[in-house]
């Protein structure tokens, strides 16, 4: 994370990538992010958390830890896996999965992952 990087005082553009408007927070990059929200906002389980405002990403995964159904934390996890994929290979070469294909992607790592899991 570039914030990281700030901290140890190495010098760069803290601007995030995708959107080139706010500074590239973990809290931003996976949840508040427009192009992070494109992918959380296709699975309407997750409506209700947008209702709330986070000081910090641990804060979000706490709550959606907590969460009663197996799936919702599985995609849960999986999205944020899916968005910081995409979010790496920005950087390397032309994306694999477009940010709109991201939501279904990880449902069906998620269903996969519970059929086998049975």
């Amino acid at each position: 994370m570039k914030q990281n990087l700030r901290a140890q005082h190495i010098l760069i553009d803290e601007t995030c990538d995708l959107c080139g408007d706010h500074q590239e927070t973990l809290l931003h990059s996976l949840w508040l992010c427009d192009h992070a929200q494109i992918v959380w906002k296709s699975d309407p389980g997750f409506a209700p958390l947008y209702q709330k405002q986070y000081r910090k990403f641990e804060d979000l995964v706490e709550e959606l830890m907590h969460r009663d159904s197996t799936y919702q934390v599985a995609l849960s996890s999986t999205i944020g896996w899916c968005l910081w994929q995409c979010r790496n290979r920005l950087k390397e070469n032309p994306l694999t999965w477009q940010l709109h294909e991201l939501g279904n992607r990880a449902k069906e790592l998620v269903l996969e992952y519970l059929d086998v899991k049975k």
